[in-house]
């Protein structure tokens, strides 16, 4: 998998709403083929603040056909890195950026004649707009459900740019509203998108989710999880049901229990674990019950791979060839990926006396 960094700059910056933009870079003739990406995919990025390295991931919001390098950021309350780039961002200026990641997708062929939902919430609307897009364009056989939830129509992020494909595919693009902030005389356009909500709209006939081929959902855990157990329930099956985390509300309350679980039986083990990268090994002392192997590792100088450190984005993936461990979440690698010995290196703890980790597996 590459994860190299490359200097980017930035083409032009487009503001979306009072709290968020729209960044575009401009990829140099001789880098283009390595910042193809396909729809659903994110970009890592890379700034020094205050004097540490931070790195944060966005999800790409073009269309495969054009293959313009986009992502929008927005502001969030604490955010480091959201808040460096709306107070530091200009056009003209360079920023490290790595090649694009992620497999929140399926192939798309013109030959498809699909059914799809898609289900964004707020910010995670941006690889869901790609795939709009990219749908639209390469499937012309194929039709859209988009349901977007937003607090207000001023916080709606891309509104202009869903209007103009709404406009464009009439008949191929259905796209629902729904609001948390401000009431529409309908009710059934107001409040959080959840199962009540996926229900309501399966009532009234504006969705058939019997009817859909495949299913892309976008936004905090808890939409993520209330959609998916209903779409589960009412016997959708879970292949068809693709989805893509932010934020994961409970990762520290996971961490926790999991250390303590550790802690009380392993004890105060500590394992030797060795790392191989682009061809390089490198080996460390690591506590069964302490931080990640991706953390220990970073604060030793070793650079590894990463991004959100949550177990959602799978950049930090690499395979263990000897040894256990053991991970706290996983938010995006397959049971067979698991079985083959992959691991999320931001979420694993070795709990074997020795642990070999290969990152250069493919």
């Amino acid at each position: 998998m590459n994860t190299e960094f490359h200097e980017l700059v930035i083409s032009s910056i487009e503001p979306l709403t009072r709290d968020s933009i729209a960044i575009s870079f401009d990829v140099p003739v001789n880098l283009a083929k390595h910042y193809r990406y396909i729809q659903g995919q994110h970009l890592t990025l890379e700034a020094c603040i205050n004097g540490n390295k931070i790195r944060r991931s966005y999800s790409i919001c073009n269309g495969v056909v054009n293959q313009q390098l986009t992502i929008a950021i927005k502001k969030i309350e604490k955010g480091i890195f959201s808040h460096y780039a709306h107070e530091n961002f200009v056009p003209g200026m360079v920023v490290r950026v790595m090649v694009p990641q992620g497999r929140f997708y399926l192939p798309l062929s013109s030959e498809n004649e699909k059914n799809y939902l898609l289900i964004a919430v707020g910010s995670g609307i941006t690889p869901i707009l790609s795939h709009v897009q990219s749908i639209l364009q390469v499937e012309p056989g194929s039709r859209v459900t988009l349901i977007y939830g937003n607090r207000s129509l001023t916080e709606m992020m891309f509104r202009n740019r869903l209007c103009f494909i709404k406009n464009k595919y009439l008949k191929a693009f259905h796209w629902i509203n729904i609001f948390t902030q401000e009431k529409n005389e309908i009710a059934l356009f107001n409040g959080r998108i959840d199962a009540q909500k996926i229900e309501a709209l399966n009532q009234s006939a504006l969705i058939d989710v019997e009817q859909f081929d495949e299913l892309f959902i976008c936004g905090p855990e808890s939409v993520v999880n209330s959609v998916s157990d209903y779409l589960l329930a009412n016997k959708t099956e879970s292949e068809k049901i693709h989805y893509e985390l932010f934020y994961t509300g409970k990762l520290k309350q996971v961490e926790k229990k999991n250390k303590s679980d550790r802690k009380k039986k392993y004890g105060d083990h500590t394992s030797r674990v060795s790392l191989k990268i682009s061809g390089r090994k490198s080996t460390l002392e690591i506590s069964t019950a302490g931080v990640s192997i991706l953390d220990v590792a970073v604060d030793n100088g070793i650079d590894l791979p990463f991004s959100c450190k949550g177990g959602v984005c799978a950049t930090c993936k690499a395979r263990v060839v000897f040894g256990e461990v053991e991970m706290d979440n996983n938010h995006s690698l397959t049971k067979e990926e698991i079985e083959e010995g992959m691991i999320l290196t931001c979420q694993s703890h070795p709990v074997s006396e020795k642990v070999e980790i290969d990152f250069d597996f493919s």
